[in-house]
């Protein structure tokens, strides 16, 4: 007889109620305004939404110069399918080469924009960012 698959355990979630939504991570959450701070195990997600957009087509063309600069100055990775937009970058700053990632999501008729980078000891690490970017991919409404 086949061994028997072990369960995947639960997602752990933390919400966010100002914003309807919630993060697959346990974590500790601040609002600052309008703008959520949650503070993962290795990360720390900056969520708010873009009030001039409802859709991630309409978040980036206004945000155009910004995606400009950033898609010509840095060493940056852009992917987009129908209702998220996903660009990676790194930095050059007083601690040295900084790795970040910024997430926009389309949920329930608005644009969610989720930034972060890593707080773990190797915190210029890409690979830390882009799974620090993974759990901002993990975004959905509240139940």
């Amino acid at each position: 007889m086949a061994p028997r698959a072990k369960p995947k355990p639960a997602k752990t979630w933390t919400a966010i109620p100002a914003l309807g939504v919630r993060v697959a991570c346990a974590g500790d959450l601040a609002m600052v305004g309008t703008q959520a701070l949650v503070t993962c195990e290795h990360a720390v997600l900056s969520v708010m939404v873009d009030e001039d957009a409802k859709t991630i087509d309409q978040a980036l063309a206004g945000h155009a110069a910004e995606e400009k600069a950033y898609l010509q100055s840095r060493t940056t990775t852009a992917n987009r399918s129908a209702h998220r937009y996903r660009k990676a970058y790194e930095n050059e700053g007083g601690a040295g080469t900084n790795y970040w990632v910024d997430v926009m999501l389309e949920i329930g008729g608005r644009v969610l924009i989720c930034q972060t980078g890593s707080i773990a000891t190797d915190h210029t690490s890409a690979k830390a960012a882009a799974a620090a970017g993974d759990l901002c991919e993990t975004i959905e409404p509240l139940p």
